[in-house]
């Protein structure tokens, strides 16, 4: 087991998937949730700093099974519904929004080595939030997803994240899937938005799109295919890679190592529902033959 402290802050959701053929099922959701699930099984055991609702006390409590030390600071539980019309293009209508996290909350994290921010909506942290995490440790990792999610009534608008040139120095890794990266850039191809974030000031990168896996470090652009016949669980996709991406960073991978890594872990992921059901020795086993 890895030993460094690592903080993963964001919230745990309930979520309906709904397909265009009709088909539902209500999953347990939210970036901080996929990424400490993942992150425990790859032999990673961070403290989650959240807030939720009794709806999830019970998931909680199973993380607290795998060896996650949980902060819970209540609240409301996010409820949504993932409007599915293909693979890769999803409709978000929220049911019930959490309350934003604030600066003090960061200070559950303590002095860590990696501080992860999970955000869902446009309004759940704020510059002061990535202040406090860079001041607790010199390395934040932020999944933009949640910037680039505005809430209009209930429905999920997409926007660019206005102020991410504030927000870059104070970000070691950013992860982003293809349509964030063009929101925030104006690219459509993927070695184009990882210049124009470098460009920004963002350090490092993780980008996902639907055939594999993109990462620029240490100047190097590099990319890894996923490795699957068939899709089975999208959600929780971008948040399996960033996982994988902090394990990366902990086991010290040289960047041809981190990238197949993450395509690996992520490949497994999407062949199946929920989050990674894999340790790290299952992630190499098919890292290897990428």
């Amino acid at each position: 087991m890895i030993s460094l402290k690592i903080c993963v802050v964001g919230y745990v959701t309930r979520e309906t998937e709904i397909w265009s053929g009709g088909e539902r099922r209500s999953i347990v959701g939210g970036a901080a949730y996929f990424v400490s699930y993942a992150l425990a099984n790859l032999g990673v055991k961070p403290r989650l700093v959240t807030r939720v609702g009794s709806e999830v006390l019970d998931v909680l409590d199973e993380l607290k099974s795998m060896g996650i030390e949980v902060v819970n600071l209540g609240g409301n539980t996010m409820m949504c519904n993932l409007i599915y019309k293909t693979l890769s293009e999803r409709e978000i209508e929220v049911i019930s929004a959490p309350q934003p996290f604030k600066p003090s909350d960061i200070e559950y994290c303590g002095y860590s080595d990696i501080i992860y921010l999970g955000p869902q909506t446009a309004t759940d942290m704020g510059m002061e939030v990535i202040l406090w995490a860079s001041r607790l440790s010199n390395v934040v990792i932020l999944d933009v997803q949640g910037f680039t999610r505005r809430l209009i009534g209930k429905r999920i608008e997409y926007v660019d994240w206005e102020w991410k040139y504030r927000a870059a120095p104070y970000i070691h890794g950013l992860k982003v899937d293809h349509r964030e990266g063009k929101m925030l850039t104006g690219s459509l191809e993927p070695l184009s938005i990882l210049r124009k974030l470098s460009e920004i000031g963002f350090k490092e990168m993780v980008l996902t799109t639907d055939s594999g896996v993109y990462l620029c470090m240490d100047g190097l652009e590099l990319y890894a295919p996923y490795r699957i016949e068939r899709v089975v669980g999208r959600t929780g996709r971008g948040d399996t890679a960033v996982a994988a991406y902090i394990y990366s960073k902990i086991a010290e991978l040289t960047p041809y190592e981190a990238v197949k890594f993450i395509a690996a872990a992520t490949s497994i992921k999407l062949s199946m529902h929920g989050p990674l059901q894999a340790s790290a020795e299952d992630v190499w086993r098919l890292a290897k033959a990428l």
